[in-house]
């Protein structure tokens, strides 16, 4: 862990606000308008501490035509949202939206895809959360608060569920055999996937089943032209196709590798 992120989170906050105003006087026509923007600590591939991540490099690119270069600061969920509500930044992201009162809400940045994954060969059929039902389920720490309340009560009587708060180790869970299913956002799977492969870890094919549906998360800034003005900067990036390079950066198609199984219609 380097220094910064090592020391309080006031210190880090001044740290990060006395770091964007020195640049921006050292070289103020070269990097245009300084923004601190408060995220969630690291949720690769999306946030990386490194200040890097699929939505890092989607909101600075948004941001760069209006002439503003954001710096970001990571944080627990709750204190990012007191920054913003304190005035202490200029944006957020990974809201759901009206969250907070009073901030502007951007476009969607970006869906989270929570899925089951099982063993493909195992042949787990999953077309309802019931089915979970007598399998070894490990999902993400505090998934009944993002999943739903039917999930939230189905896993309060089940004995064989459990939480990782480290979302790699749920892959050796799966890839071990000691688990029958692990919940997560897809894109977070995929990218420990990668870096499975690229260790030389055990990799096998798997299933995705969608049980949830896509969860959007935005951005919300304190003035309302920032954000206009981040939206159509989103806006390009989609049109142009610059939106899925950047998210095929952090995750290479790798075809075949997976199956995916969608419940039916009721």
């Amino acid at each position: 862990m380097s220094r910064l992120r090592a020391l309080p989170f006031s210190a880090r906050l001044t740290s990060a606000l006395l770091v964007s105003l020195c640049v921006a006087l050292a070289t103020p026509h070269a990097i245009g308008q300084q923004l601190l923007i408060a995220t969630s600590s690291s949720i690769p591939p999306f946030v990386i501490a490194e200040d890097r991540g699929i939505v890092i490099d989607i909101m600075r690119e948004a941001l760069a035509p209006a002439g503003y270069t954001p710096s970001f600061l990571f944080a627990p969920n709750r204190r990012v949202s007191h920054e913003l509500e304190q005035g202490s930044v200029d944006g957020v992201y990974n809201l759901p939206f009206g969250s907070i009162d009073g901030v502007h809400y951007s476009a969607p940045v970006i869906e989270y895809l929570n899925v089951a994954v099982t063993l493909a060969s195992a042949d787990i059929q999953l077309d309802s959360l019931q089915r979970l039902r007598g399998l070894r389920v490990a999902a993400f720490q505090n998934a009944p608060a993002f999943l739903g309340e039917e999930f939230g009560a189905l896993v309060r009587s089940h004995n064989g569920y459990q939480e990782v708060a480290n979302q790699r180790s749920q892959l050796s869970l799966l890839f071990k055999g000691d688990t029958d299913v692990i919940i997560l956002e897809r894109r977070i799977f995929e990218y420990f996937l990668e870096q499975r492969r690229l260790a030389g870890a055990d990799i096998q094919p798997v299933t995705f089943h969608t049980l949830f549906p896509p969860a959007a998360r935005y951005a919300a800034f304190r003035e309302q032209h920032i954000r206009e003005q981040f939206n159509a900067g989103l806006a390009r990036l989609r049109e142009s196709g610059r939106y899925q390079e950047i998210i095929h950066r952090y995750l290479p198609e790798r075809p075949g590798s997976a199956k995916l199984r969608t419940p039916p219609a009721p």
